[in-house]
């Protein structure tokens, strides 16, 4: 990925600065990722000629999902090119490069979905790539007026998306953040239920459930939320004399 510094760009882009701060601070603020990034494309989209942002970020198993869009017309556009398969969004986040369309019209990069941004008043893009150490998803900002982009705004929309791309990563670090704490109470809540059931101890009970996990092929979480939730688990009780002969 080749870009020039941002010390660089933000000299010829004049991005205002404090805006994007204070967008960047209400966005860490929120309670989802949806909602986080959804500031930040609404931002993004009052930030240039483009009338409109969306933002696409890759999702579990590395498919590509759109999160956030400042308007209906955006999401549209970036639902296309993930059902295609084409498009500026799509080469951003695949090729890890900025793309721009000057001019959708008689841009033949993206043939089909071309014609359906046509039909929904797009006639140019910047789509940039969005990522960290990592890989995260790609923003496309998306102007009415053809040839609405000159240098010093594409520099702008990459100086956007590396702001974007630290509130993505945020996002994404405490959504695990928070999956694994859920992870560990469910098990937690898991143990009791053995512990009281076949009077365990609080090793013997993690042993039951581990080597139950084994035997079964599950995940020890997904095996744990099971018997939180229903309170059965099939041929439970037979693993349960193993499990008590051991500490760990």
């Amino acid at each position: 990925m080749s870009e020039r510094p941002l010390s660089t760009a933000l000299g010829v882009a004049d991005l205002p600065l404090a805006s994007i701060a204070e967008a960047m601070r209400a966005a860490l603020a929120r309670r989802s990722a949806g909602d986080a990034l959804g500031v930040m494309a609404t931002t993004a989209a009052a930030q240039g000629p483009w009338h409109a942002a969306s933002i696409t970020l890759m999702g579990s198993g590395n498919v590509p999902a759109p999160v956030a869009s400042s308007e209906p017309q955006a999401a549209l556009a970036d639902s296309h090119q993930l059902e295609l398969g084409e498009g500026p969004g799509w080469d951003a986040l695949r090729s890890e490069q900025l793309h721009v369309a000057h001019d959708v019209t008689i841009d033949e990069r993206w043939p089909r979905w071309s014609r359906l941004a046509v039909g929904l008043g797009i006639a140019a893009t910047v789509a940039v790539p969005l990522f960290t150490d990592t890989r995260l998803g790609a923003m496309t900002l998306y102007g009415r007026t053809p040839h609405a982009f000159d240098p010093a705004d594409i520099e702008r929309a990459q100086i956007l998306g590396a702001h974007v791309s630290v509130v993505a990563a945020h996002s994404r670090m405490e959504q695990n953040l928070w999956r694994a704490i859920d992870g560990r109470n469910i098990i937690g809540q898991a143990q009791g239920i053995l512990m009281e059931r076949y009077q365990l101890t609080a090793e013997q009970a993690f042993a039951l459930l581990r080597r139950y996990s084994q035997a079964q092929n599950v995940k020890l979480a997904v095996l744990a939320r099971e018997l939180v939730e229903s309170g059965i688990l099939a041929d439970l009780g037979q693993h349960a004399g193993v499990a008590a002969r051991y500490d760990s």
